[in-house]
């Protein structure tokens, strides 16, 4: 199953000058240049918990279901927060945004989404995601006519999201410094880390919020 794309070209009201910022990087990997474009963006990636398992306990059918719950819940909020769905990772999504602060806020938005649909009595099961969080130059270019971007930053927010547990957010160094006092949210650093093809330690830190709800 595929994960739901919508057009990288609509604009959201909360954020209009990221989103056109984003459509424009779009544009330009996905243009005529061969090479590719590269430019700094905040990598998001998601991880479905216990998705296998959970295949197995529902049944294909239901949990077919399931997953088109969590794409829908995850996919709107990256939209919400001017993001951009660059692929389905299988159990997860691959993100990018041109915000630290917003790749953090939606990261958020979409733990408590998740949370708040597993608590609801209409919920077929439990939703739990890891999603780690990296940033730094990466290279866009088309591939099979869709954008797609590759580099550390990419490697490293892949990194992270194994070393999440369910319903947590981790995220490196370079997005805590971008981020800065943005945000309502806390820090907890958990590093250095020892992230798979990586030769120094990464310095990382747990995202600490609170559902509101």
């Amino acid at each position: 199953m595929r994960c739901p794309r919508r057009s990288h070209a609509s604009h959201s009201p909360l954020a209009p000058d990221h989103q056109a910022a984003m459509t424009q990087l779009v544009d330009a990997a996905t243009g005529s240049r061969p090479e590719g474009i590269r430019r700094t963006a905040t990598v998001v990636f998601t991880d479905l918990a216990d998705s296998t398992a959970q295949r197995i306990r529902l049944g294909e059918s239901l949990a077919d279901r399931l997953r088109r719950v969590h794409d829908d819940m995850l996919v709107t909020h990256i939209e919400e927060h001017s993001g951009l769905v660059v692929k389905c990772t299988g159990d997860g999504i691959h993100a990018c945004f041109d915000s630290s602060i917003a790749a953090i806020e939606c990261a958020i938005q979409i733990q408590i989404a998740l949370e708040d649909y597993s608590q609801s009595p209409s919920a077929i099961a439990t939703l739990r995601a890891r999603i780690g969080i990296a940033a730094g130059d990466v290279l866009w270019a088309s591939v099979g006519g869709r954008p797609d971007c590759f580099g550390l930053p990419v490697i490293e927010a892949a990194r992270l999201v194994t070393v999440a547990k369910p319903a947590e957010i981790i995220c490196s160094r370079t997005v805590r410094l971008l981020a800065r006092e943005l945000g309502s949210h806390g820090y907890e650093p958990i590093g250095p880390l020892t992230l798979k093809g990586f030769n120094e330690p990464t310095n990382a830190f747990r995202i600490a919020y609170e559902n509101g709800a």
